[in-house]
């Protein structure tokens, strides 16, 4: 196994781990939002709370979510996404190809890549254990109305593992639009593995391929 086959085998076991735990700090209740005092915490309160509440969900309701895709996806759907800014996401993924593309282009692609992280997330979280994790989270606020958080992952035996979350409030609440793990940003991700199908074949064959992928994802209606 070469450097290069084994740093995409660590990237992709640590994206992983990523995802789990994005998805932990993410999951907030509507009754969590709703609190005043909840909505004008700092990034990082709010993560290390948040944290809580979805290894809490994940455990009380094991049986729910057990080998049951569906539930997962509308889980993933109705409380992780909302806190992404995935137009801006979108945007970062495809970068300059996204400065050509037309607003339907655009909106299919992100509809299908909200898609895309509704199967991963809950792919990820089917698998979710955190048992003896701790998240050591420090904050650092910017200008501009964004903020960088910093987490260590510590699990029993294994290597720390550093994570950095960068995140806005230019539109209202907190929102994520890149997490780096190790360094390593998950949109840079992303968009490395898009990169050749948009140069060449552009947007569209893309967003085919992502619709032919995501055709399995199914959301409940509650």
């Amino acid at each position: 196994m070469n450097t290069q086959t084994i740093h995409q085998v660590s990237l992709c076991r640590s994206v992983s781990i990523l995802l789990l735990l994005t998805a932990s700090l993410l999951m907030a209740s509507p009754q969590l939002h709703a609190d005043s005092d909840v909505a004008n915490q700092t990034p990082g309160t709010i993560i290390a709370n948040t944290i809580d509440v979805i290894m809490t969900r994940l455990t009380t309701d094991a049986e729910l979510y057990q080998g049951n895709p569906e539930a997962l996806h509308t889980l993933v759907s109705e409380t992780v996404l909302p806190h992404l800014d995935i137009p801006r996401i979108s945007r970062m993924v495809l970068g300059k190809a996204s400065r050509g593309a037309d607003k339907v282009a655009m909106a299919r692609f992100s509809d299908q890549f909200r898609l895309l992280l509704i199967r991963t997330y809950a792919s990820s979280l089917n698998q979710f254990s955190g048992e003896g994790v701790d998240f050591p989270i420090q904050e650092k606020q910017l200008d501009g109305g964004k903020a960088s958080v910093d987490m260590k992952i510590q699990r029993p035996g294994e290597a720390t593992i550093g994570m950095n979350f960068r995140m806005h409030n230019k539109s209202g609440p907190w929102l994520v639009y890149d997490i780096k793990i190790e360094g390593i940003s998950l949109v840079a991700n992303y968009r490395a593995e898009f990169s050749n199908i948009v140069r060449e074949q552009g947007i569209e064959a893309l967003v085919d391929l992502l619709q032919s992928k995501n055709s399995d994802v199914k959301v409940a209606v509650r």
